[in-house]
C-alpha cells in the first residue's frame, strides 16, 4: 500500500494479518470520516484493488485472523457495547 490510507496513532495500534497464501491481508479499518468504530478490512497484498470493509456493522470488530487454511475468517466484536448512530451529542 502507498501509505494513503495509513495513519498510526501510537505504537501497537495497528493489526494485520496475513493469508495463508500471502495474496490477502486482513487489517483493522476505519473509514473515511469515521471515528468511532473500527471494521475488519480486506486488502489485496501487491497493494492494488480497493479495500473491502468486511464487518461494516456499526459495532467495533477487529483483530481477525485467518482459519481453515485461509478459507474463512474470525474476529472480536464489541457487539455488547453502544451501536453506533447520529443522535449523540
Amino acid at each position: 500500500m502507498d501509505g494513503k490510507y495509513e495513519y498510526s496513532y501510537s505504537d501497537g495500534d495497528q493489526w494485520y494479518q496475513w493469508s495463508p497464501d500471502s495474496k490477502w491481508i486482513l487489517t483493522n479499518y476505519i473509514g473515511i470520516g469515521g471515528w468511532n468504530n473500527k471494521d475488519v478490512a480486506l486488502v489485496n497484498a501487491s497493494g492494488n484493488g480497493e479495500i473491502h470493509n468486511l464487518t461494516e456493522s456499526g459495532y467495533s470488530d477487529g483483530n481477525a485472523k485467518w482459519v481453515l487454511d485461509g478459507k474463512a475468517m474470525i474476529w472480536e466484536s464489541d457487539r455488547a457495547g453502544f451501536r453506533s448512530h447520529g443522535s449523540w451529542g
